[in-house]
């Protein structure tokens, strides 16, 4: 069970969230009705036909709410993980380094995108210093052919 919820989407994670407050707030009406009827002094099920419609109302309206508010933080969140994701994906499938993730809040997504940047930035900056070694090396290696010919040729020369 615990695995099936780690690898769930974001989004089904906050639909089992409503479930919950669903089942939460049907056990606190029931609860309601309960202490009606005990302090009333009728029976449970009198009461519970009686007052279940209005519960069932105001448990609709919240749940109305919550949802509402819910879809809105799942749709904030799932665009910016996506946005990241995509230009991870680009970067890795591409190679290119020079892509940038669009850092427009300052929450654990936003440090993300801000932290694959500066990655990016390094890895960057780690390959330019490795090329200019290479480049250094071939010049290097090219100039010492060149003496070592040279030499050669001033020793056949001498023979």
């Amino acid at each position: 069970m615990l695995e099936m919820l780690k690898n769930a989407k974001i989004r089904h994670k906050f639909w089992l969230l409503n479930i919950t407050v669903l089942a939460v707030l049907c056990v606190l009406a029931l609860f309601a009705i309960h202490q009606i009827a005990q302090a009333s002094g009728r029976d449970f099920a009198q009461v519970f036909w009686q007052q279940a419609p209005a519960f069932a109302g105001v448990v609709i309206v919240l749940m109305l709410v919550e949802m509402a508010c819910s879809q809105l933080l799942i749709s904030f969140i799932e665009r910016h993980i996506n946005r990241l994701k995509d230009v991870m994906v680009k970067v890795q499938q591409t190679g290119n380094l020079s892509q940038r993730a669009e850092v427009d809040a300052h929450d654990e997504i936003g440090e993300m995108a801000e932290a694959f940047n500066t990655m990016l930035e390094r890895t960057g900056t780690v390959i330019h210093s490795i090329k200019n070694a290479v480049g250094q090396l071939r010049e290097e290696s090219a100039s010492l052919t060149w003496d070592a010919r040279a030499r050669r040729s001033e020793l056949q020369k001498q023979q």
